[in-house]
C-alpha cells in the first residue's frame, strides 16, 4: 500500500467461496436492465441502480452524471436496507474475498457481492445499514473493482483540466501536488486528491473522484467530470525556476506504481496492474515537473504537451 491510499483501505484475499450464480443473484438485471433503475455515471463505470438504499453522500453526488454511457463498463446493482448490520465509522478496512470474476466485499455498514457476466458487464447486490457512509463506501468500492478488471486503475494525484483535457500531478504526500497544479494559470480545478482512470475506445480518460480539500486554491473548478488523459507529471520542487524534464520509461512506470492506489497482496492483481501501468506509461505523455513557488508553469506545460504530440504512441 502506498501513502496516499485512501482513507478506505482494500485488501484483496484469494479465498475459494461459494457465490451465487448470476441469475439467481437478480435475475431481472443479469441480462437485461430494468425500466425503473437509476442510470448514473461515477468515476468512469455505469451503474444502474435498483431498490432502496440509495444515499451517497453530497460530495459523491456531485461527482455522479445521470445516465447511461456505453463505452463504460456497467454494473447493474440491486440495494435492500439491512438495519442490523453494524454501523460505518470513517476509516474502517473493507475487506474483498475474491476468487475468479467474482467477488465478495465486507464492511462496517454494508455487505455486498458482484459477478462479472460479459467482459464489460458486472451484476452486483447489496445490503446497507440506513445512514451513514455505507452508500458512498459502496459506489467507490465497485467502481474500483470494476476499473481494475477493465484496464483502469486508480492514481492518487492532484489534477486540473487545462486545454480541453486533463493534466495529472503525482508523487508521494507532501511532494507538491496540490502547489503544482496552482501553477498551472488558465486550467480549472478537476480533481484534488485521487483520479480514476479508464482506457475508452483506444484512449486514456480521466474522472475525477472524491477526496482532498480545495481550500485557497487559486483556480476555478472545472465543470467536467471526464476528461481526455493529456499527461501526467510527476512533482519535485525545485528552486531554480518551473520546468518540465523527461523521464525514462522505467522510471515512468515506477512513478505510476507509487501512486497507483490498488491492492498489492494478490499477485495476479499486481500483475494485472502493472501491465495496466505499462500500457499507460507508453501511450501517455509523462514527465519531471520541478516547480518553484510562484514560477507559473503553463507555458512549459504547452511546449511540453506540442512536443509529445508529435511523438507516435
Amino acid at each position: 500500500m502506498n501513502a496516499g491510499r485512501p482513507a478506505h483501505n482494500l485488501y484483496l484475499d484469494l479465498i475459494p467461496i461459494p457465490f451465487v450464480a448470476p441469475h439467481r443473484l437478480m435475475p431481472s438485471l443479469a441480462t437485461a436492465p430494468a425500466s425503473s433503475a437509476l442510470r448514473l455515471r461515477f468515476g468512469g463505470v455505469a451503474f444502474e441502480v435498483l431498490g432502496e438504499g440509495w444515499a451517497p453522500s453530497e460530495t459523491y453526488r456531485r461527482l455522479c452524471e445521470p445516465g447511461y454511457d456505453a463505452a463504460l463498463p456497467l454494473v447493474r446493482t440491486s440495494l435492500r436496507w439491512d438495519p442490523s448490520l453494524r454501523a460505518s465509522p470513517p476509516g474502517r478496512e473493507i475487506r474483498w474475498v475474491r476468487g475468479g470474476d467474482r467477488a465478495r466485499i465486507v464492511a462496517s455498514g454494508f455487505e455486498a457481492q458482484i459477478v462479472r457476466t460479459a467482459p464489460r458487464l458486472f451484476v452486483a447486490s447489496a445490503r446497507l445499514r440506513p445512514g451513514g457512509a455505507a452508500c458512498s463506501t459502496l459506489l467507490g468500492a465497485l467502481g474500483s473493482y470494476v476499473l481494475a478488471q477493465c484496464e483502469g486503475l486508480i492514481l492518487h494525484a492532484a489534477a486540473v483540466e487545462f486545454e480541453g483535457g486533463a493534466l495529472l500531478f503525482i508523487g508521494p504526500s507532501g511532494a507538491g501536488k496540490t502547489t503544482a497544479a496552482g501553477l498551472v494559470r488558465g486550467g480549472r480545478w478537476f480533481a484534488f486528491d485521487r483520479v480514476a482512470i479508464a482506457r475508452l475506445g483506444g484512449r486514456w480518460e480521466a474522472f475525477a473522484l472524491p477526496g482532498g480539500s480545495d481550500l485557497d486554491h487559486p483556480l476555478s473548478a472545472s465543470e467536467r467530470r471526464g476528461l481526455p488523459l493529456r499527461g501526467i507529471l510527476r512533482v519535485k520542487q525545485g528552486r531554480g525556476g518551473s520546468r518540465i524534464l523527461p523521464l525514462s520509461e522505467p522510471s515512468a512506470l515506477l512513478r505510476l506504481r507509487e501512486s497507483a492506489m490498488a491492492p498489492s497482496s494478490d499477485p495476479a492483481a499486481e500483475a494485472t496492474l502493472l501491465g495496466s501501468l505499462h500500457r499507460l506509461a507508453t501511450e501517455v505523455p509523462m514527465a519531471l515537473a520541478e516547480t518553484t513557488l510562484g514560477q507559473p508553469l503553463s507555458d512549459a506545460l504547452r511546449t511540453w504537451l506540442g512536443a509529445a504530440s508529435e511523438v507516435p504512441r
